[in-house]
C-alpha cells in the first residue's frame, strides 16, 4: 500500500492527545479501504505537561513516529521538523486539538491523485469565541489585502500535499514565518474545500494574543512590502507638508502679514510629528534588522533530542 503522512504538533495538548491518535487510527482504516496505510507523526514541542508520556503509550502503533524536540520551539518549526520525517506521497496537517475534522482528509486524496498538488481546507466559520474570530478575520484578510490577493479569505493551517510541494517546503529554511501562507506562496493551484472549524473540546490553547500579534508581523514583513513602503511614502508625504509651510512663512513675511509668531507652538507640533514618525520607522527597520540577524546566525529553527518510531511489520 501507498502511505500517507500526517503531521501533528503537540504542544501542551495532554487532555487532547487519546482522542487526537484514536481518530487517527480510525482514520487509517477508511484509508486502507482507498488503498492506502497511514504513518502518523507526532512531533512533541517541548510540553511542560505529560503529553510526551501519554505519546508514548502508543508506540505500539505501526508507522507511528514521535519527533521530540529538546524545547518549545513554536507550531511552524514543529510542523518544519515533522516534514523531514514524513516519507508518504502525500503529507496532511493538522492540529492535535481536533477542531478540525480528520476525516476531511477522506476528501482531499481522490483530489491529489487527479493531479492537483495542494488541497487547503478553508474555514468558512468559527465555533469559537467572538476575540478569536475578530482576530483570525483581520489576520488573513492582512495577507489577503497586501501579500497574496487570491489568498482564501478564510485562512488556513489544515492542508495536504503530494512530495513536490514536501520537498519545496523542506527547502525553504527561513525563520520568522508562517508556513501556511509560504504553502500558498509556492505558487500551486490549490483546491479549496470549505468547512466549519469547531470549538476546542478539552484543555486551553496555548496560542497567546502576544503569539498572534509576533505571528502578524512576522507575516506582514515576511510577504509584504508594506511596513517599508510605509516609511517611503510617511517620508514623502512629510517632504510636502515641509515644503507648503515653508511657502506659507515666507509669504507672510514677504507681505508682512501680522506680528510674527513666537513659534512656541509650532515647533512643539513639528518634533512630536517628525519624531513620533522617526521613532516608527526606526521600529519598522529593527524588526527587519532583526530578521536578518536571525538569518545571519544561520541558528536552525528546531534542534531534534529524538526520533521513537515502531518499524512496519512485513
Amino acid at each position: 500500500m501507498r502511505k500517507i503522512s500526517i503531521i501533528v504538533p503537540v504542544y501542551q495538548n495532554a487532555l487532547n492527545i487519546h482522542k487526537c491518535i484514536e481518530s487517527l487510527v480510525k482514520l487509517n482504516q477508511k484509508l486502507n479501504q482507498l488503498g492506502y496505510k497511514l504513518e502518523i507523526i507526532l512531533v512533541e514541542d517541548g510540553s511542560i505537561d505529560n503529553s510526551y508520556t501519554l505519546l508514548r503509550e502508543y508506540l505500539n502503533i505501526e508507522d507511528l513516529a514521535i519527533v521530540k524536540l529538546t524545547r518549545n520551539f513554536g507550531q511552524i518549526p514543529a510542523i518544519q521538523a515533522g516534514l523531514k520525517y514524513a516519507k508518504g506521497v502525500y503529507i496532511g496537517i493538522i492540529s492535535a486539538d481536533l477542531q478540525d475534522p480528520p476525516d476531511l482528509f477522506l476528501k482531499m486524496v481522490p483530489i491529489l491523485e487527479s493531479g492537483t498538488k495542494l488541497v487547503i481546507a478553508e474555514r468558512k466559520s468559527r465555533d469559537e469565541g467572538y476575540f478569536q474570530r475578530i482576530m483570525s478575520k483581520k489576520y488573513w484578510w492582512l495577507i489577503k489585502k497586501f501579500s497574496m490577493k487570491d489568498f482564501p479569505a478564510g485562512g488556513f493551517d489544515f492542508c495536504m500535499f503530494d512530495e513536490q510541494v514536501a520537498k519545496e517546503i523542506d527547502g525553504i529554511n527561513e525563520k520568522n514565518t508562517n508556513i501556511f501562507p509560504l504553502i500558498y506562496w509556492l505558487g500551486f493551484k490549490p483546491k479549496v474545500i470549505k468547512y466549519s472549524r469547531k470549538q476546542r473540546d478539552e484543555g486551553v490553547s496555548t496560542w497567546t494574543f502576544f503569539n498572534k500579534v509576533k505571528l502578524t508581523i512576522d507575516t506582514i514583513i515576511g510577504f509584504t512590502y508594506i511596513p517599508t513602503r510605509i516609511i517611503s511614502i510617511s517620508a514623502i508625504l512629510t517632504s510636502i507638508f515641509a515644503f507648503l509651510y515653508f511657502l506659507y512663512i515666507l509669504i507672510m513675511w514677504y507681505f508682512g502679514y501680522g506680528n510674527s509668531p513666537d513659534g512656541w507652538t509650532t515647533i512643539v507640533l513639528l518634533i512630536l510629528v517628525v519624531g513620533g514618525m522617526i521613532l516608527f520607522s526606526l521600529g519598522i527597520l529593527g524588526e527587519y534588522l532583526l530578521r536578518i540577524l536571525d538569518e545571519v546566525r544561520n541558528r536552525p529553527n528546531f534542534v531534534i533530542d529524538e526520533v521513537i518510531r515502531k518499524k512496519p511489520s512485513e
